[in-house]
């Protein structure tokens, strides 16, 4: 397919300057012999179609400056239309970065260093607080103010920016022509204080356009629905799980549409239905007393929950005590289940159901004993084939190994420390336990 007649002309333009890219020649030498001190300059500009970034650093001798090209970047603008004073922060953003790169990459230790733009609307948006601007402006302001919060900012005219160069798309010898892109802006070969002109004075009176952006507050009204009215209309407590989970899940896709989910009710569903009905009917019922709890405050003497020990979880209790397998869990849901500490004290598991009780029928004790002791057989024939003779093996230190001694490096753990950032030690002293180890 044919390329339109005007890219094509740009682009033959283009390849036929190609090769004057050698005649481009920057100094790699950036320091003076016997330099004072060092500055850096950064200078941001932006057009209809890119905006750029450029890093001088200025090297200040007793009788001579000099003045070099450490980096530059250029990107490509937004394909959504933004106004140019956008586009003028969106390059200040981008010399916010690169400026970050170079101050901690860059050896040396840098005397000032100050931030150029030849937009008033941006160094305004800069002077203020984020929070007074729409979302665009208020992100990327916070961005440049914690990336380069010690970088001082300066207004620059725009025939003096060097970076306006990397905005128009020159070519290769028009490119040459402009000594400014290599050695900075003529004037940056001056003392500071005859570049007093160029900062922004403290009453400095911006446009009054910068001051335009502010973010909108809207204000509205929910009414909640108390849980009881929703109870009422069902009398059924599987139907009300049922709608109070297709209510979440309408809730949820809702919030999330790319990760929308259809069907059927799953049963983790179902489960986070439950958990919700019984959180509200506890909020609904007992909301002095879990604001007492949340707050950690003790519920009030005449309080009918008071001899409770009442505590707060975002959902059921932990764990039950006693309830963890003494014995490896079976694959096969027909085995019986593993011993547990509280076999030897109920006689089951501690989640187990209770047995109903039977007062009326009255039972041998002759009968009784030998259940009993049938019980206490079969308990104690499970527990040591099953659990006694795991307790003969040494599950670790198998092998002995020699003993540390003086002068050896070893490793110093940290606790909360990735095992990369552990430090390196020598054993200057040994102490030794009962066994000599």
């Amino acid at each position: 397919e044919p390329i339109p007649e005007d890219l094509n002309k740009q682009w033959a333009a283009f390849r036929k300057e190609l090769h004057l890219i050698e005649k481009m020649k920057i100094p790699r030498c950036v320091l003076l012999p016997s330099y004072i001190q060092l500055e850096i300059h950064a200078f941001c500009d932006s057009s209809e179609r890119a905006y750029c970034a450029e890093i001088y650093l200025k090297c200040i001798a007793s009788e001579f400056i000099s003045v070099s090209l450490l980096t530059s970047k250029t990107r490509v603008a937004p394909l959504k239309t933004q106004s140019l004073p956008r586009l003028e922060l969106c390059a200040a953003l981008l010399l916010s970065n690169v400026l970050q790169v170079v101050l901690r990459e860059f050896p040396l230790s840098i005397h000032k260093t100050i931030a150029w733009t030849d937009s008033t609307i941006t160094l305004a948006w800069l002077k203020t607080e984020p929070y007074r601007w729409q979302p665009f402006v208020a992100y990327r302001v916070s961005k440049i103010q914690t990336t380069i919060p010690s970088v001082e900012w300066c207004h620059v005219s725009g025939i003096d920016n060097p970076a306006d160069l990397g905005t128009r798309g020159l070519l290769p010898s028009q490119l040459l022509a402009h000594d400014q892109w290599i050695q900075g802006p003529l004037w940056l070969n001056q003392p500071m204080n005859e570049m007093s002109s160029y900062k922004i004075p403290e009453t400095f009176s911006f446009p009054d356009n910068a001051l335009k952006e502010k973010k909108s507050v809207v204000t509205c009204v929910a009414k909640i629905v108390p849980l009881p009215e929703f109870i009422d209309r069902i009398s059924s407590f599987t139907k009300l799980v049922r709608v109070c989970a297709w209510i979440l899940r309408f809730i949820k896709n809702s919030r999330s549409p790319v990760s929308r989910t259809f069907g059927y009710l799953k049963s983790s569903e179902l489960h986070t239905a439950v958990v919700t009905i019984v959180r509200l009917i506890q909020q609904a019922e007992f909301p002095n007393e879990i604001k007492c709890r949340v707050q950690g405050n003790p519920l009030p003497k005449d309080n009918k929950l008071l001899p409770l020990n009442l505590f707060c979880d975002s959902e059921g209790i932990e764990a039950c005590l006693n309830s963890r397998p003494l014995t490896e869990l079976s694959p096969d849901p027909s085995d019986f289940n593993a011993l547990t500490p509280a076999h030897f004290l109920v006689g089951g598991p501690i989640h187990q159901f209770p047995e109903p009780s039977q007062p009326s029928r009255s039972v041998a004790l002759s009968e009784r004993w030998n259940l009993i002791q049938r019980l206490r057989r079969y308990f104690w024939d499970r527990w040591s084939t099953e659990y006694l003779h795991r307790l003969q093996p040494r599950s670790k230190w198998w092998r002995t190994k020699p003993n540390l001694q003086l002068g050896y490096m070893v490793i110093v753990e940290k606790e909360q420390t990735a095992p990369l950032n552990w430090t390196l030690g020598r054993i200057n002293k040994l102490f030794f336990g009962p066994d000599q180890k």
